[in-house]
């Protein structure tokens, strides 16, 4: 009997002793929940930021992490020391650095790890979860408009399956997503809305049905005789001779190739009260027509040199002997100036002497001034225009016609000054 009882004390030590060790263990630290990205997303394959919810270790202790990154789900890649909060990878070299390629699969996880005195106390790891990339885009896409079209065009990539295109705002009798088939790499769009600014948008899908991001475009079709600028700002041109203008002085504030119109210092215009009327005013560097996309008129026009100004004032009279001077009466006999001046708003010059001009050809030139020692200045009373040609640092060549003549002035303009732009076709 004793000897059961020795036996049976000694059991109940042993459980106590077993118990109290499992509570002594350590415990390993909570299953990573990933958030980001999802199950299925579709995400940019340059750079991928992966986020997941925080474990928790009971003991308090350290926690670090590892994402694991597979595009086969068998061999792994460890992006080491990873934040739950955001952690960015790339797919060029770097530190965190994975070679993701478009229109791919991919697979993900983390592990955590529990740190104590330096060495490994617990690990635990989270789900698998399988995201997607982008497939590749269209590449150069352009777009074309006119009265009542809007045509788009594009490079197909490699292993494209179909290209959708959709546009706001919708017109009747054209159903949406529109799909271009592989090899065509244009859409020609007709019926469309005059002075309405749409907006394009398309995705190319590769072999496996995955997307591209969007690649979106605007387009505004217009009438024969109008033309618009990068901002969309109406124009109406006119021809005289053998050149076409625009009949407005221009608006824009960003160039041909949708850059805004400034550098690290300062903004390349002015914009008045009056604007909505003069135009804006432009300084120097608006005006050189530059070849890097840097031109401010609407497409297919451009800032006239001063050898295009002398073809204008020569189909309106002006003796050849002065289309090269520099002096204020250039054309004065012949009226040159009065023929683009317009109708009303010059001031007048004494009681007897009418400032407006006769318009004969529709050019329309409203006596904006200038602006410059940081005030807009004579606006009434004179019109500068500039031309691209160079006249020295800092400054080119422009005209001025004045209320006071009618006359078309030859000068250099330049410096702190800005005038208005009034473009000519190309």
């Amino acid at each position: 009997m004793k000897t059961i009882r020795l036996l049976s004390a000694l059991m109940l030590l042993a459980v106590i002793i077993w118990d109290c060790k499992k509570d002594d263990e350590n415990r390993p630290p909570s299953k990573p929940k990933l958030l980001e990205p999802a199950q299925g997303a579709v995400v940019a394959p340059e750079k991928i930021t992966f986020k997941w919810e925080e474990s928790i270790d009971a003991e308090g202790e350290d926690i670090y992490y590892e994402i694991f990154l597979s595009s086969d789900s068998l061999v792994w890649s460890a992006i080491t020391y990873a934040k739950p909060s955001g952690t960015e990878v790339i797919n060029q070299s770097g530190y965190y650095f994975f070679p993701f390629e478009f229109g791919k699969k991919y697979y993900w996880k983390v592990v955590a790890e529990s740190h104590s005195g330096g060495g490994i106390t617990g690990t635990s790891e989270s789900d698998v979860i399988s995201f997607y990339t982008y497939s590749t885009g269209v590449e150069s896409l352009s777009k074309a408009s006119g009265d009542g079209f809007v045509n788009l065009t594009w490079t197909d990539p490699a292993g494209l399956s179909k290209v959708e295109v959709t546009f706001t705002p919708a017109v009747n009798g054209i159903t949406q997503p529109i799909t271009v088939n592989p090899g065509i790499g244009k859409l020609e769009l007709q019926g469309m809305a005059n002075s309405t600014v749409y907006s394009f948008y398309v995705k190319a899908f590769n072999s496996i049905g995955l997307a591209s991001k969007v690649d979106s475009i605007k387009a505004m079709p217009l009438a024969l005789t109008l033309v618009h600028d990068y901002n969309f700002n109406i124009y109406s041109t006119v021809q005289i001779g053998t050149q076409t203008w625009l009949r407005e002085n221009l608006r824009a504030t960003r160039w041909q190739n949708g850059n805004e119109m400034k550098n690290s210092y300062y903004k390349f215009y002015e914009i008045s009260s009056q604007s909505n009327i003069y135009g804006y005013y432009y300084y120097v560097d608006a005006a050189i027509n530059g070849t890097d996309g840097k031109n401010p008129c609407p497409c297919g026009y451009h800032v006239p040199s001063d050898d295009e100004w002398k073809t204008l004032e020569r189909f309106l009279g002006m003796p050849e002997a002065e289309l090269d001077g520099m002096f204020l009466n250039r054309g004065e006999n012949e009226e040159v100036g009065k023929l683009l001046k317009s109708t009303t708003g010059w001031e007048d010059y004494a009681v007897t002497n009418d400032g407006n001009g006769s318009d004969l050809y529709g050019f329309k030139l409203l006596p904006a001034g200038f602006y410059d020692f940081h005030s807009f200045m004579y606006a009434g009373e004179f019109a500068d225009i500039w031309t691209s040609t160079n006249y020295g640092e800092d400054s080119n060549l422009s005209r001025r016609l004045s209320y006071q003549n009618k006359s078309i002035r030859r000068q250099a303009f330049g410096g702190s000054g800005a005038i208005s732009i009034r473009c000519v076709k190309d």
